[in-house]
């Protein structure tokens, strides 16, 4: 594919990131690289950071809004236009101010819907049947910036975390090279947000990661499926500690918290309705059907 002559300065970190910079790297010209320092703990390389490197992209590294501040005001380099995608850091309009077209976020929401931090998670909790991606500019609000595009992404009751994930990169890559050219030529006119239709996620906190059976059986479902990546969802059967990674909400009622097996099948009572598991993964051990569960534990279970 031919590069366009545009050049963009690129800023992301997460996975999510690494995706959209290779793809943006076969249309554009990425001359900058702004990215966060891999955590000591992280034994692998960041994917972000290693493709930099590789490819020879001019590399910066900020790990919050004053860092980000301090390097640009030290660069001698006029920038037209950014992309900032899975970067995790507000950036402040003193940077913004930099850009002589501003700085392009793709939010994977259909803004102002799910403005914040985890809007993939929220678009699931929430039982929606849609979601979507949002070019907007960037300014000093959070995800308030006017919009650019949107296309509309349908959610299907299996998706997990991580397949929605991967449908909504798939929509922002084709957004982003859609647009970008129009935008960088002058031909694309935004729109400000509809701000009284304004939702907002939060970030999930491991503590969410604990099962409550006092819940609706559908919301524990959705719960497993937005956790899926991250906190994950975990509780104890008898004395024993898992994660249940895949579940089905069922009508009828079983005491809440209480669990039965009836043949091959687990279920848990909750506030209404039950939860069947389907899948689970004991600590320490590897991701199995419920009916393998039953047969290697049942002398834990019932011993």
């Amino acid at each position: 594919m031919t590069k366009t002559s545009k050049s963009l300065v690129f800023f992301g970190s997460g996975l999510v990131a690494f995706e959209t910079l290779l793809f943006l790297s076969d249309i554009f010209d990425i001359e900058t690289v702004v990215t966060k320092n891999n955590p000591a703990h992280h034994r692998e390389p960041a994917p972000v950071e290693e493709y930099a490197k590789t490819n020879s992209i001019n590399l910066l590294f900020a790990d919050n809004q004053g860092e980000l501040d301090r390097i640009f005001s030290k660069s001698k380099r006029s920038n037209r236009c950014g992309i900032v995608v899975d970067y995790g850091v507000i950036i402040s309009k003193k940077v913004i101010d930099l850009f002589s077209l501003g700085i392009m976020n793709s939010h994977f929401s259909l803004l102002p819907e799910w403005r914040g931090a985890d809007p993939i998670t929220y678009s699931l909790l929430s039982g929606q049947n849609k979601t979507g991606v949002s070019l907007m500019l960037i300014n000093e609000d959070l995800d308030d910036g006017p919009i650019i595009a949107q296309t509309i992404v349908p959610i299907i009751d299996s998706y997990t975390n991580e397949s929605l994930t991967k449908k909504l990169i798939s929509a922002s890559n084709e957004l982003l090279k859609t647009y970008i050219p129009p935008y960088l030529n002058g031909q694309i006119i935004s729109s400000s947000q509809i701000n009284n239709l304004v939702t907002y996620s939060r970030k999930i906190d491991k503590k969410d990661s604990y099962i409550d059976w006092g819940k609706p059986a559908p919301v524990l479902e959705r719960e497993i499926r937005a956790f899926s990546t991250w906190p994950k969802s975990h509780c104890k059967i008898g004395a024993l500690e898992v994660v249940v990674t895949s579940a089905c909400a069922k009508k009828g009622s079983i005491p809440v918290g209480k669990w039965t097996i009836d043949g091959n099948r687990l279920q848990i009572g909750c506030r209404t309705g039950i939860l069947e598991i389907l899948e689970l993964k004991p600590l320490g051990k590897n991701t199995m059907p419920t009916e393998s569960f039953i047969n290697g534990y049942s002398n834990r279970l019932f011993g």
